[in-house]
């Protein structure tokens, strides 16, 4: 949740068309289905904070040729800001910005300053801090060697559970839903 946090605080920055008694067009181009909770998580946080933006979701489903037309479409729909997900997404649409000039905010990008995607317009976060992660647990078992178990709660991550399974004393939980939760909190009492 920290992390739609900080995307919604950049989002509102990054655009003085956005205000609350208006109805700001918010273009957004997933990857895949995948991606989807990118865009619910940020439509979520905008209207707990009182903004009313109108969506136009576009699926691309790992096909980027499509992304010159949905710009087109986009402009014909007046948005006023693209939010794209995952890197190749954010450079196919700066590939083609200059003929449109919206205001870009991106997520799930790996590292956009090597990138180099920054710049007017433009902002977002990077996920490098999630790849950090295995760093982070090996520093803590370092730290604190009698640590018996560390439970690694994520929502279907390869990428984190790729990493972790090297670590002996790391339990993956994999959430699917909010009863997936409540039967995990049992296997924690049990420990």
């Amino acid at each position: 949740m920290q992390f739609i946090k900080i995307i919604i605080i950049l989002f509102i920055v990054c655009s003085s068309t956005l205000a609350k008694d208006n109805y700001t067009r918010i273009g957004v181009i997933l990857f895949s289905k995948q991606f989807e909770t990118a865009y619910l998580g940020l439509k979520d946080g905008l209207t707990e904070l009182g903004y009313n933006p109108k969506f136009l979701i576009e699926n691309i489903n790992g096909n980027l040729s499509l992304i010159k037309g949905i710009l087109e479409s986009f402009k014909k729909n007046n948005v006023d800001i693209v939010f794209t997900t995952t890197t190749p997404v954010l450079k196919e649409v700066k590939k083609y910005n200059n003929n449109y000039n919206f205001k870009i905010v991106f997520n799930e990008v790996a590292d956009p300053k090597e990138l180099d995607v920054l710049g007017r317009n433009i902002t977002g976060v990077s996920h490098e801090a999630f790849e950090l992660t295995p760093k982070r647990v090996e520093m803590a078992l370092y730290c604190f060697p009698k640590i018996k178990h560390i439970y690694y709660i994520t929502h279907d991550n390869p990428i984190f559970k790729s990493h972790i399974k090297y670590f002996n004393k790391v339990n993956y939980l994999n959430i699917k839903t909010p009863s997936t939760i409540l039967s995990y909190d049992e296997l924690l009492k049990k420990k």
